[in-house]
């Protein structure tokens, strides 16, 4: 696949990371981080950076960010793209040692944390938003059908349906592309109240005679198939016309989180996914052979070359970037202390802030310690107290993780 990310209004304005172990990447304050890409080309070594990533990644790292990358920092790039569920499995076994992963979506990375899985990812940051659509063969004899769904004069479920129509997705089993299919007919059950819609639509969900393998595209583009369900920049990048969704649907809306949440699908190897806002994910896994070249590689992603690539091969967000500003805040690129709110998504959540300097001692002053100081707090107790810590600091980061269990992933000061 060569479809690229859609970036979302205001990134980087906001970076938001869903679990942190430490937080080592947006430090600002530590030297590394702080150098400019120039000084970064001449004070690290040569060695080779290995990037894993979707094959949804493919042409805006090849083409754009991997070369810039090299150019301002020297360092060379070897390149493992694949489906992310299966690059996320070969981490966890070793197959593969990379020493940054990109996936298509950010809850792949639960396959590589926590002790079960040998907390190969303490961390990720979010980095960019996609969403779903069915693109459709300017040569199927079915065009009339896929234009009337498009202009919203004929159910395009119905259309999918159709007898003779050849439709194509990818593989769930190891590709979020594929399994937000799944969620997409789960949602539609429920939201055009027709039960038993997925599956007359799939015929199950690993139906291998639907399921494509590799690049499905140029079956559509050549009229093989007459649709895919797709991201919305795949069909872009192909030129492929397309039918737009409701946002209950096509996963691009985080506000819309806890409707996505009730659709899920379990693969063969028992790996359960869950519905979830369309986002892309960067982690650097434990043990990376390469520390300094994989954090110049985020940096560089969260640069503006790394975010104007993303620009140039996706689309203008919808003011999704928008809604969560009120959520997430950058602090300063120089200074600034670190807070972490825990949404436990239950409409409570956790507050911690950096611990007083008493707690640390001379053996590890580098270390990072946290003290929670409101625990299963509401929305607006969260709000005054963040408020309160800006107006003593206003370059302060303001982070959020979600996690039902009310993990931080902080190492915390003794009480």
């Amino acid at each position: 696949m060569h479809n690229e990310c859609r970036i979302a209004l205001g990134w980087l304005l906001i970076v938001t990371v869903l679990v942190i172990a430490r937080p080592m990447v947006i430090q600002a304050q530590e030297k590394r981080l702080q150098q400019p890409m120039t000084q970064q080309a001449s004070s690290f070594p040569q060695a080779k950076v290995v990037l894993s990533y979707a094959g949804s990644l493919n042409a805006v790292i090849s083409e754009d960010i991997g070369p810039g990358f090299t150019t301002a920092t020297k360092f060379p790039l070897t390149n493992i793209s694949g489906p992310s569920v299966e690059l996320a499995n070969q981490i966890r076994s070793r197959k593969i040692e990379p020493d940054v992963f990109m996936s298509a979506d950010a809850e792949v990375n639960q396959v590589l944390m926590g002790r079960e899985n040998g907390e190969v990812a303490p961390w990720f940051f979010t980095m960019c938003r996609q969403r779903m659509v069915i693109a459709y063969s300017p040569l199927s004899r079915f065009k009339a059908d896929f234009e009337a769904a498009a202009a919203g004069t004929k159910p395009w479920y119905e259309v999918l349906q159709t007898p003779g129509l050849v439709f194509r997705r990818s593989d769930p089993r190891n590709d979020p592309g594929g399994y937000r299919v799944v969620f997409l007919l789960q949602l539609a059950e429920r939201y055009y109240k027709r039960p038993g819609l997925k599956d007359r639509v799939l015929q199950g969900d690993d139906n291998e005679g639907q399921i494509a393998h590799g690049d499905y595209a140029s079956l559509v583009k050549t009229g093989v198939a007459d649709a895919v369900v797709t991201y919305i920049t795949h069909a872009i990048f192909h030129n492929l016309p397309y039918i737009s969704l409701p946002d209950e649907l096509d996963q691009s809306n985080p506000t819309m989180k806890e409707i996505y949440a009730t659709a899920h699908y379990t693969n063969p190897q028992g790996q359960t996914f869950h519905g979830t806002p369309a986002v892309y994910s960067v982690t650097i896994p434990k043990g990376a052979r390469n520390q300094e070249g994989a954090e110049a590689f985020v940096r560089y992603l969260l640069s503006e070359p790394g975010r104007s690539a993303f620009l140039r091969r996706g689309r203008k967000g919808d003011g999704s970037g928008e809604e969560r500003k009120n959520a997430i805040r950058r602090g300063s690129e120089e200074a600034g202390a670190i807070t972490v709110t825990v949404d436990r998504l239950d409409g409570t959540s956790d507050l911690y802030l950096p611990a007083p300097q008493s707690f640390f001692d001379d053996a590890h002053p580098e270390d990072r310690l946290f003290l929670r100081v409101l625990e299963r707090a509401g929305a607006e107790d969260i709000a005054t107290r963040l408020a309160g810590e800006r107006k003593f600091d206003p370059d302060i980061w303001i982070v959020t993780v979600e996690d039902r269990d009310g993990r931080s992933f902080l190492q915390l000061a003794p009480a």
